[in-house]
């Protein structure tokens, strides 16, 4: 173990609590909560500083004509952005300027211009490339089939050159949300990890499977038990099939919340054969035609998961993530009731985040060329937005004063509390490298514990800490935030514990030297676990990310 974390962890005088095992955490994960050491001597530090929220608010704009080509040389005088309904004042505007759909691939960004940021004028253009796009290609691995997968992937293989200088990371969700490949801008990387996808398991099938016996079962309750059994077996299959997309919908939140930490615009790509807005529709549609006299149709809305799906898209309007949902299944000419189901919620995470929803579509190569003329061409406003509690939520509605543009943008968006910032940012340390150590934080595993669990040494460097001093104490308080994701993808709850610091001023100059020790106890699954953990300075703000791997042997979980 690391000399001053041994004596920091004497100098803190920290003792281990227990810890028991609970179902609960992010993608129903059974993982134990983390049991965190307290100090044996706690204080109430002088209250030092009252925070207001002020966010800056990022609206990205999609402006196109008649011929869906994107439009340049708008000023900021041909928006009005409104909050709840409230017109506000923007504090920033930028235009890039890209190719033409017909010329994606051929000019590449060579010749984007921007208004620099700031309420500028045409006559202070200026000549700057874009942002580089940062794409997820998310692949539902639980809701495609595998020849729909491969069809689509090959495609993507054969344009995504046309993204050019583009940071690219590639995603799956089945049982569990993985990262086949972090943010990189080497296309060969990004092919060779598309291609490895082919050989993974994919469980669209099931789908049909399913909907196929629910029909039989439904068919044989009305000739057995009528219609009332019949509504019965519809809500146990609609049952089934809420709860795929809600998983489906946990697998995309996590990845946003994640992405919400990684600053600039993303995009993401979400391949899947569908996911069904309305799930179990097709059931209660057949025990209607049925039973005339039945409340199936009304019964069925109480499967929606609409409200989710609204929700999702206002996280990733607020973590700058734009939806492009592509069908896998191709184009369809009459497609039924569960297949406009499907779609719904596609049309849904584009239509509120100012993306496109790719349906009915067999030349998959279209997909990519739309997403990087959107990278090449659209404004960027700003304004800031106050929030004092109450409603998180809020709209934003764009005006042009030109009525023959058309122009897609994000609809609404989150305020987030510092902790769900907090959250966000280790779950983009577990997922995409995300850590940062401007406080100097020392991390390090210490030996598994058989009873217990498995200890994690933290010290922070008292120098780094903003102490004040208080009746005859440097007082201060920091925040440690704790977050595991197991060897299977899983993740458990955001833990965290306040560590008070209060040091005799007598002794204080002395004490900057050495390092305030704490001690975690984290009963994990057996494997290898990431730990994330992050240390707020409460006075100064300041915070350190980390993540430390753990291996838990069998027999000592």
């Amino acid at each position: 173990m690391n000399d001053r974390l041994l004596r920091a962890l004497q100098l803190g005088r920290s003792r281990l609590t227990p810890g028991g095992v609970v179902a609960v955490g992010l993608l129903l994960i059974l993982m134990a909560p983390l049991a965190v050491a307290e100090e044996t001597e706690r204080e109430t530090p002088t209250s030092f500083s009252e925070v207001i929220h002020v966010e800056l608010i990022n609206v990205d704009l999609y402006v196109t004509d008649k011929n869906g080509d994107p439009v340049p040389g708008l000023k900021r005088s041909d928006f009005s952005v409104f909050e709840n309904g409230e017109e506000v004042e923007l504090s920033h505007f930028a235009s890039y300027r890209g190719p033409l759909r017909s010329e994606v691939g051929r000019r590449g960004g060579e010749d984007d211009v921007a208004v620099a940021p700031g309420l500028a004028e045409e006559g202070d253009l200026a000549e700057k490339e874009a942002e580089p796009l940062q794409l997820v290609i998310f692949i539902d691995n639980a809701n495609t089939r595998p020849f729909n997968r491969s069809r689509v992937l090959r495609r993507v293989r054969e344009r995504v050159a046309e993204l050019g200088k583009a940071r690219i990371s590639v995603v799956t969700h089945n049982s569990s949300l993985k990262v086949r490949l972090p943010f990189t801008e080497d296309l060969a990387v990004v092919d060779k990890a598309l291609e490895k996808l082919g050989d993974l398991a994919a469980r669209g099938l099931n789908a049909e499977m399913d909907l196929r016996n629910g029909i039989a079962a439904i068919a044989d309750a009305l000739e057995l038990a009528g219609c009332p059994g019949a509504e019965s077996v519809a809500r146990q299959y609609a049952s089934g099939a809420q709860m795929k997309s809600q998983e489906a919908i946990r697998a995309l939140e996590a990845m946003i919340r994640s992405l919400a930490a990684i600053p600039g615009r993303k995009a993401l790509l979400y391949v899947a054969d569908g996911l069904a807005a309305q799930p179990g529709v097709e059931f209660f549609s057949m025990v209607q035609n049925s039973c005339t006299m039945s409340s199936a149709m009304l019964q069925a809305r109480s499967f929606s998961v609409n409200d989710e799906l609204s929700r999702l898209a206002a996280r990733a309007n607020s973590a700058r993530v734009t939806f492009y949902p592509l069908d896998g299944t191709g184009a369809r000419r009459n497609p039924g009731e569960d297949r406009m189901s499907m779609q719904e919620s596609f049309k849904i995470l584009a239509e509120e985040t100012g993306g496109r929803a790719f349906l009915n579509l067999n030349n998959v190569s279209l997909v990519v060329e739309e997403i990087a003329v959107d990278n090449a061409s659209y404004y960027s406003l700003a304004y800031s937005s106050r929030f004092d509690g109450g409603v998180a939520e809020r709209n934003i509605e764009v005006k042009l004063r030109r009525p023959d543009l058309k122009v897609r943008y994000r609809r609404s968006f989150q305020h987030r509390s510092a902790e769900e910032q907090m959250e966000e940012r280790l779950l983009a340390a577990l997922l995409h490298g995300q850590v940062a150590n401007p406080l100097g934080v020392i991390l390090e595993p210490a030996q598994s514990l058989a009873d217990s669990g498995s200890l994690v040494q933290v010290g922070i460097p008292l120098s780094k800490l903003t102490l004040l001093p208080s009746q005859g104490k440097h007082q201060g308080k920091a925040k440690l935030f704790i977050l595991v994701r197991d060897s299977e993808g899983r993740f458990s709850s955001v833990n965290s514990v306040e560590v008070p610091i209060a040091i005799p001023s007598a002794h204080f100059e002395r004490a900057r030297g050495q390092m305030w020790g704490y001690k975690l106890n984290l009963k994990l699954r057996e494997g290898e676990n990431l730990v994330a953990v992050a240390v707020r300075d409460e006075v100064g703000r300041e915070i350190s990310i980390l993540t430390q791997t753990v291996r838990v042997a069998t027999g000592e979980s």
